[in-house]
């Protein structure tokens, strides 16, 4: 269970490393579109269905503002003493803000019976009080779909099988 004390500092973290990243370039897109679209093509093949419905990412992602975490996941973050740890930036590299704001969201707090709008909007108020860019929750909500089928064609790329974690999420997002 993530308490809300937990929500706001992961909130005020990513800020901070966007207000410091913000035009920065890394040598590397944290979601280069051209291997959204291999991955795509290969899929093609066995499930074009998912094809189908992972190809609108082509079409939303959005441009880079600075170097993201790309993979901020709760495993990558451990919490102990009022303190917070951050790791594994394997997947950061150049990228937009609300889409790393977004896959938090959707990996922190659209889980299992977690889907409250309360902690979203608390979440979002803590991460602008000290993030480059202000972003509202009516800007946040067509990338909490991005976020979702984009670690879902990851995951379906990388270990062979729909993410269904992931795809399960879309029907909470409509319900926002």
């Amino acid at each position: 269970h993530i308490t809300l004390w937990q929500v706001g500092e992961i909130a005020r973290f990513l800020g901070k490393m966007h207000k410091i990243t913000k035009g920065k370039s890394a040598a590397v897109d944290a979601y280069p579109l051209e291997k959204i679209e291999g991955y795509i093509e290969n899929l093609q093949d066995s499930n074009t269905i998912l094809a189908r419905l992972f190809r609108e990412l082509l079409d939303s992602v959005p441009k880079s503002d600075g170097i993201i975490h790309g993979d901020l996941f709760p495993d990558n973050v451990k919490f102990q003493d009022h303190e917070i740890g951050v790791f594994d930036f394997i997947g950061g590299g150049n990228g937009a803000f609300v889409l790393d704001v977004a896959v938090v969201v959707v990996n922190w707090l659209l889980f299992g019976s977690v889907r409250d709008k309360g902690r979203i909007i608390y979440f979002l108020r803590c991460y602008n009080q000290v993030a480059p860019f202000k972003i509202s929750y009516p800007q946040l909500l067509p990338y909490l779909r991005t976020a979702i089928l984009l670690f879902a064609l990851l995951r379906t790329s990388n270990l062979g099988r729909p993410y269904r974690e992931q795809l399960y999420k879309l029907h909470y997002v409509e319900k926002l």
